[in-house]
This record gives structure tokens, sequence and C-alpha cells, in this order.
């Protein structure tokens, strides 16, 4: 019964989410989301989410409550691309999370200039712990072009996986900020074979 009543209970509080989730969210609506947020993390199903091949997909931002992550990604690239910032007007942005390292890919679509295009940021992550990741910015792509990132000017941040399941996942950065992200496609192209004994084995997804 008490199983029966946990599941109900997280299908009602997810419901609850993403029926009031917006990344346009104003101040009051945001302290709601934030409650459901805190409802929802405590019934987390999966063991050791920031090892899990759960995490493996194509996923979209619903929400952030600290830095929107393509902001992120073009402050990244203004390090490289002088007045970038001052001249992009952000749209949506999706997270792809692979096998291979670099693991992570984030797509932000944009106006540049008056013309919509897409910027990439890929990124390395590394599971540190059970819910700990660390993710450190390696490249950038614009218009085609891949652009590195210098190791002086790469960023790197922890990440706390404090809820995923085949639908969501919500991350949490070292202020406690949350971020909800809805998946969009499951990846199992780089999901199969032999995993390689490198730096990547340490990561999700790679074995």
């Amino acid at each position: 019964m008490a199983m029966g009543a946990d599941v109900s209970s997280k299908a009602d509080v997810k419901s609850d989410l993403l029926s009031q989730i917006d990344l346009e969210s104003s101040a009051a609506k945001r302290i709601e989301v934030n409650e459901l947020i805190l409802k929802l993390e405590p019934l987390n199903p999966t063991d050791a989410p920031a090892q899990s091949t759960q995490l493996n997909g194509v996923w979209e931002f619903l929400y952030t409550g600290g830095i929107s992550p393509g902001m992120l990604a073009i402050q990244m690239i203004s390090k490289i691309a002088r007045n970038f910032a001052a001249i992009v007007d952000l749209k949506s942005v999706t997270l792809t999370i692979r096998r291979d390292q670099p693991r992570v890919e984030a797509a932000v679509t944009a106006s540049l200039l008056g013309r919509e295009g897409t910027v990439k940021v890929r990124t390395r992550l590394r599971a540190e712990s059970d819910a700990r990741l660390t993710e450190t910015y390696e490249e950038a792509e614009i218009a085609g072009m891949t652009i590195p990132i210098p190791a002086a000017l790469q960023l790197k941040r922890t990440l706390f996986i404090t809820y995923l399941d085949d639908d969501i996942v919500i991350a949490r950065d070292n202020s406690g900020s949350p971020d909800l992200l809805v998946r969009k496609a499951k990846d199992f192209s780089n999901n199969v074979g032999v995993p390689s004994y490198t730096d990547s084995d340490l990561s999700p997804g790679s074995g």
C-alpha cells in the first residue's frame, strides 16, 4: 500500500510540476515550482543517478533556478569572440548526453544579427560520486566552425543529480539552484559495445 501511495504521490507531483513550469515564470510561480521540486527530489527512483545510463539522451531545459544554461554557453564563447553575447538573442537550449567524451553538447538556438542559427558548446562530464558530476567546458561551435576553449578559459562546475527517471532530470549547482530538463529522445547509438578504459569510464553511461 505504501509503495502504491509513493508512486501515486510522485505522479501527482510530477504532473503539477510540469503543468506549472516555464523558463519565463513569474517570481510567484517560481516559488511554487521550487516547492514542487523539493517535494519531488526525495522520491528519486534511480540509485546512483550521476552514474546512470538513464542520463544519456536528448534533453530540453524547462526551468532553471540560476543562470540560464544558454547564457552560460554564450558567456564561454564571448571569452573567445569578444562582444559575442551582446549580439545574441537566445531562443531555446537542448542538451545531448552521449557515451563518449566530450559527453555533453548544449545546442543553443539563437538569433545572431537577425538571423537564427545554432551555437553549440561541448563539455566533458565526469562522475565523482553517486550523485555528483564535474562538467568542464572544452569547445564551442559557431556557424559550423569548431573553436577549442583554451585551458586557461575553461569553465569547470559541479552538478548534483537530485532526481532522475525516464522523463525528467533535476540537477543542482554548487549554489543549490535547480535546473529541470525533460527528455526529448533517448540516445542508444553510443551505448553499445565494449566500453573503453579511459577517463570516459568514470562518466555516466560509460559501461
